[in-house]
């Protein structure tokens, strides 16, 4: 390779750096904003609700990933020596398992109990999710190392602690994308699932059950979108794209996680702003009803 070359490819390498420091910051900002407006109804529906499942899922898609990321600000960011990298990448690399598996456990859960808790759903569903944590795990804890010294690392100089593209034919952004599609494929057995739980009985099974199947198909549509285009971007970009296209669905995930969480929550159990919301809206319905009724004098003109 030419000087010339050397350089643009060192050039496009920094580019790329610095917008994978932009969406790290970016994701980051929109799980803390996502947090501070929804906390009241967290407070009401989730921290003054009993233990369950729910609860914990709830408490691990909104907290894990609000704690961690904070380090990878601090790993992804700042610029770092080779030998700082070399003793923290896996461990950055391995605390980004419970991610995915977090927002997909929601996923799953969901599902599972609105089949009624059947047993072949369970199987299904708890098959599909050990593929995928398996998969988690080969990814993010194996055959993870930190990018060694090349003449491109020199011209850009230090930078945060990223691993290393990998070699073979299974590079790094190519496992990233198949977590990504394999995600993908979760969410679709779990919308097939209540799907095909819903034309069994032929029934939405009443309002909440028309809900929560529209708050499914809306959040499947949402992360397909996001899984599959970022799959996409690092398969045909597999230099340089993981560090920019993995944040997104790592985050995004878990924000649509805890909000069918408490969007449903709040269908059962709504808070007093949801009610005081409610009975401001009849209350203007009422008042608009009213101003649209013709009084006596103008029955004539019926």
């Amino acid at each position: 390779m030419s000087e010339d070359q050397l350089l643009k490819v060192a050039i496009a390498a920094a580019g790329t750096i610095q917008s994978g420091r932009y969406v790290t910051v970016a994701v980051y900002a929109l799980a803390v904003y996502e947090w501070l407006i929804t906390f009241d109804d967290e407070v009401d529906l989730i921290h003054l609700a009993r233990w369950n499942a729910v609860k914990f899922a709830f408490l691990a898609c909104r907290y894990y990933p609000i704690i961690c990321w904070a380090l990878y600000l601090w790993a992804f960011v700042q610029d770092h020596n080779l030998e700082t990298c070399r003793h923290i990448v896996k461990l950055l690399y391995a605390f980004l398992i419970p991610f995915q598996l977090c927002a997909q456990g929601v996923m799953v859960v969901r599902a599972w109990a609105f089949t009624g808790r059947t047993r072949a759903a369970f199987f299904v569903l708890v098959i599909a999710y050990a593929i995928l944590s398996a998969l988690e795990l080969w990814v993010f804890a194996t055959g993870v190392s930190p990018v060694d010294p090349s003449p491109i690392t020199n011209i850009i100089g230090q930078t945060g602690c990223f691993r290393s593209r990998g070699e073979g034919f299974m590079q790094t952004p190519d496992k990233v994308a198949v977590i990504l599609v394999s995600a993908c494929f979760v969410d679709f057995l779990c919308t097939s699932v209540i799907a095909f739980h819903c034309f069994r009985l032929r029934s939405l099974q009443g309002p909440l059950g028309k809900t929560f199947v529209i708050q499914s198909l809306g959040a499947f549509v949402i992360m397909t979108a996001v899984h599959i285009t970022s799959a996409t971007i690092s398969f045909r970009n597999k230099t340089f794209a993981g560090g920019i296209v993995a944040p997104i669905p790592l985050i995004l995930s878990n924000i649509v996680a805890c909000r069918l969480i408490l969007s449903i929550r709040r269908r059962v159990s709504p808070t007093e702003t949801t009610e005081s919301r409610e009975l401001s809206q009849l209350v203007r319905n009422a008042l608009d009803l009213s101003s649209t009724v013709p009084s006596k004098s103008d029955q004539w003109a019926l």
